[in-house]
């Protein structure tokens, strides 16, 4: 049953929400986004429409780039966007690169065996990631050279080796997969196989989800295909589907530049702000990706973060994780969460969108804080 939330977003401003692509959600029509490109261009036409319709009202990466190109037409007076588990970042710094370091930083939870580590540990020396992560200094001594899409090509390895690598568990297992399989640097496609393996209930989206502790998507989506609710809300009469894995495939497939070469820069050249926000427990899209990824960028007279994310993020009195923010960019890291930040810490999510997002929290001193 739904319960009042005391955190809704909606207490700080109006909340509009667009199911988007065509298929996911509540949205209706058959015409299913083949790329990238064209996804952000149908949400664009449907923002023009919105704003005909209610013209008083004021209202991620590529939408941002699309709504700034169509000032002229779109009366959206945009000043920030944020963006939770960004995935912004080049492929093999969100997941191959950082995944060993996440293990060993997260073990006390994840209580993987040391024998386990250590094939993992010596894919990170082997392929040169340890050395990729001691270059993500505060600040950046200079350029970070970063591998670019093993994932890719170890998915299409595993897809014409059928069930090869599937539920490794032992030392060698493990190993084998990863060489055998996805190819020998594929760090990232070994964790979620191993856990998923040797976790009952395991979520890579929260590493701290388990049997008894996490969402119920049932109780979620009946609740969502419920007629009262489709009443109130004057939703379409379809299905509400949690996840379309046709259109999660067909877009993942799609080879684009990550958006922290160039659309990102541009966004926060223009004076709007960005704000990342990442929860600690999300071993699928991992936090140190976007550390190193920020520490990789460069925008405005940024080269990374000058500072490392120390600064303490204290809600209520109490610690809710680190922070950093400079040049128009900040970045929030939140314990207790993982993939749905405000499923699991909506105390910290609620400020975060207070504070930062729409208050801007002490933000810019002479352009610095």
């Amino acid at each position: 049953m739904p319960q009042y939330n005391p955190n809704s977003w909606t207490k700080l401003a109006n909340v509009v929400y667009f199911d988007q692509p065509v298929g996911s959600g509540y949205s209706g029509g058959n015409d299913q986004a083949a790329n990238n490109a064209q996804v952000t261009q149908e949400l664009v036409a449907v923002l023009k429409e919105f704003y005909a319709v209610f013209p008083g009202l004021k209202y991620i990466p590529h939408l941002t780039q699309a709504l700034l190109s169509n000032e002229s037409s779109l009366p959206i007076n945009l000043k920030a966007i944020a963006i939770g588990q960004a995935a912004f970042d080049n492929t093999a710094a969100g997941s191959d690169v950082v995944t060993t370091t996440y293990l060993n930083r997260n073990n006390g939870v994840l209580r993987i065996p040391q024998d386990i580590l250590d094939v993992f540990n010596k894919a990170n020396q082997t392929y040169g990631f340890t050395n990729i992560i001691q270059q993500a200094t505060n600040p950046r001594s200079g350029t970070i050279t970063i591998p670019g899409n093993p994932e890719g090509d170890n998915y299409r390895i595993k897809k014409r080796q059928g069930t090869c690598g599937s539920s490794p568990k032992t030392p060698n297992e493990v190993a084998e997969s990863r060489v055998n399989c996805y190819g020998g640097c594929a760090t990232w496609s070994i964790m979620i196989e191993y856990l998923l393996a040797t976790r009952s209930c395991f979520d890579p989206y929260s590493i701290r989800y388990n049997c008894t502790y996490g969402p119920d998507e049932t109780d979620f989506i009946a609740y969502l295909n419920s007629f009262a609710l489709r009443t109130a809300i004057h939703a379409p009469s379809k299905t509400y589907e949690f996840c379309n894995k046709t259109i999660q495939t067909t877009l993942a497939a799609e080879l684009v530049e990550p958006p922290e070469y160039r659309i990102m820069p541009a966004i926060l050249q223009t004076g709007i702000k960005v704000h990342l926000y990442s929860g600690n427990d999300d071993a699928y899209y991992n936090h140190i990706g976007n550390e190193l990824s920020i520490q990789n960028m460069t925008w405005n007279r940024c080269q990374g973060f000058e500072c490392a994310y120390t600064k303490p993020f204290v809600v209520n009195g109490q610690h809710m994780g680190n922070s950093g923010y400079e040049c128009s960019l900040s970045y929030h890291r939140i314990l207790n969460a993982g993939h749905s930040v405000p499923y699991d810490n909506p105390v910290a999510a609620f400020a975060f969108v207070r504070d930062f997002v729409i208050g801007d929290a002490g933000f810019w001193v002479g352009g610095e804080h």
